[in-house]
C-alpha cells in the first residue's frame, strides 16, 4: 500500500479519538515491551516514542483482528498474517476494554456495516427505502416521528474517514516504507 508520508504525518497531528501511554511490543522476534504513546485518528493507530512528536509507525485498522490476550493486554493482528501480532499492555483492565471497543469501531468496514444496518432498520420501521444521502426527519407508520441526525463530531469523523479512505487509494507523491499486506507504515 502506498502512502504520502507528509499527509500521514499531518493526519498523525490531528485530534485523537483516543490516546494514551501504554506498553507495546511489535511482532519482531525478541522485541520487548516498550512505553509508547498510541493515538487513534480515524482508522489509523499511530505510535510514538514518548519524547518525540513524529510517529515511529502506524497501523491501518482495516482487515484486522483486535483480541483480548490477558487481563490488561490486547493484540492487533491482520487477516493476511494472523501470526504477526502487536501487543499492547494497559494500566488497567478497564482501559484495555475501552481500547478494544474503540479500535473495533474505528475501521471503515465497521462504519460501512453500521450504516447499512441502520439504513435497514429505518426501512423496516418506516417502509421507506433510504438512499445514503437521505438523513432527514421521516414519518413512521404509527404517527411517531423518527429523526436521524448526526452530531457535528460524527460529521467531522465521517469527513475525515472519507478523506483518509480516498488518500489511501490515491497515488502518492512520496512513498513510505509499508508492508503491502498489512498496510503498516514504519519510518
Amino acid at each position: 500500500m502506498r502512502y504520502n508520508e507528509r499527509e500521514l504525518l499531518s493526519l498523525s497531528r490531528q485530534p485523537a479519538e483516543k490516546a494514551a501511554e501504554v506498553l507495546m511490543r511489535a511482532p519482531k522476534k525478541g522485541s520487548a515491551l516498550k512505553k509508547r504513546l498510541v493515538k487513534l485518528v480515524v482508522n489509523f493507530l499511530f505510535y510514538f516514542r514518548t519524547d518525540e512528536a513524529e510517529p515511529i509507525g502506524a497501523l491501518l485498522l482495516e482487515r484486522c483482528k483486535i483480541s483480548k490476550e490477558e487481563e490488561n493486554v490486547f493484540s492487533i493482528s491482520f487477516l493476511e498474517e494472523p501470526e504477526r501480532k502487536y501487543y499492547f499492555e494497559c494500566d488497567t483492565e478497564e482501559q484495555c476494554q475501552e481500547w478494544i471497543e474503540v479500535l473495533r469501531k474505528a475501521s471503515y468496514e465497521f462504519m460501512r456495516s453500521s450504516l447499512i444496518f441502520y439504513r435497514n432498520e429505518i426501512q423496516k420501521m418506516t417502509g421507506k427505502r433510504l438512499g445514503i444521502n437521505q438523513a432527514e426527519i421521516l414519518e413512521a407508520s404509527n404517527d411517531q416521528s423518527l429523526e436521524l441526525r448526526f452530531s457535528d463530531e460524527e460529521q467531522e469523523q465521517k469527513a475525515r474517514c472519507h478523506a483518509v479512505h480516498h488518500q489511501a487509494n490515491a497515488p502518492a507523491n512520496l512513498e513510505g516504507d509499508t508492508d503491502d499486506l498489512t498496510g503498516t507504515y514504519v519510518r
